[in-house]
């Protein structure tokens, strides 16, 4: 099972950098992120749910309580992540931690293989990487959203204003394209604006991503003003080249 929820960067990390950012914007600001720090932030969240189980309820408020988290929403958001990161488990008497101790590696392959459009985003990312012969096809995945789609056409020409260097890079709206067939006919019908809230669960995964070294920035510069983004080693190492 996926999960579709995705929490903000605390703001000890996304604003840490933010100095830095203003000149190469936030996506540069996130790269100077030691990912080591975003781990050990996860592991105190984490720490915060009860070993014992308790109800969803229980287990927000005590989210909100330790971690000062402004709404329970944001809590129970957290909550949801911890599960796809396995680091949390719900279970027949409620929700708890498990005893998986948050290392990069392990929070990197859980955001690729357990948060819904992460791998997707991933593989877009990594169209460009050569050394793993990656044909940009962008597969829906493990059949998470009710329509799922045959894949997306790869085609991410950099657009007017781009430089050379950014040839091939993903933005915002590349990054969406590879998601946008997961999200389920229900939530399309059930309000208007469900593109922008899909879109800034996007954004938060290409936060996430950049902060993890999954993915690098493109020189504000080469990129047309705007943020782009390409994978990393550690991005293609973390997938498998095997991976399609």
């Amino acid at each position: 099972m996926r999960f579709k929820h995705v929490p903000e960067l605390p703001p000890e990390l996304s604003g840490a950098t933010e100095a830095a950012g203003e000149h190469d914007g936030r996506a540069a600001a996130l790269a100077a992120v030691d990912p080591t720090l975003v781990v050990d932030y996860v592991g105190r969240v984490q720490s915060a749910v009860p070993l014992v189980p308790g109800s969803e309820d229980d287990c927000c408020a005590r989210l909100q309580r330790r971690r000062g988290y402004e709404s329970r929403d944001v809590s129970r958001t957290w909550l949801t992540f911890l599960r796809a990161l396995g680091l949390a488990a719900e279970t027949d008497e409620g929700y708890r931690r498990t005893r998986t101790e948050p290392t990069v590696e392990r929070v990197r392959a859980g955001l690729l293989e357990g948060v819904l459009g992460a791998a997707e985003i991933g593989r877009r990312l990594r169209s460009d990487d050569a050394a793993c012969g990656d044909d940009g096809e962008d597969a829906a995945g493990d059949g998470d959203g009710e329509d799922a789609a045959d894949g997306v056409d790869g085609d991410d020409a950099a657009g007017d204003g781009v430089g050379d260097d950014a040839a091939g890079s993903v933005d915002v709206d590349d990054a969406f394209a590879a998601v946008e067939p997961l999200v389920p006919r229900w939530e399309r019908t059930r309000t208007d604006d469900w593109e922008s809230v899909w879109c800034e669960r996007v954004e938060r995964l290409l936060d996430w991503l950049v902060a993890l070294d999954l993915a690098a920035p493109i020189a504000r510069e080469q990129a047309g003003g705007s943020d782009r983004y390409r994978g990393t080693k550690v991005l293609s190492e973390t997938l498998g080249c095997s991976d399609a």
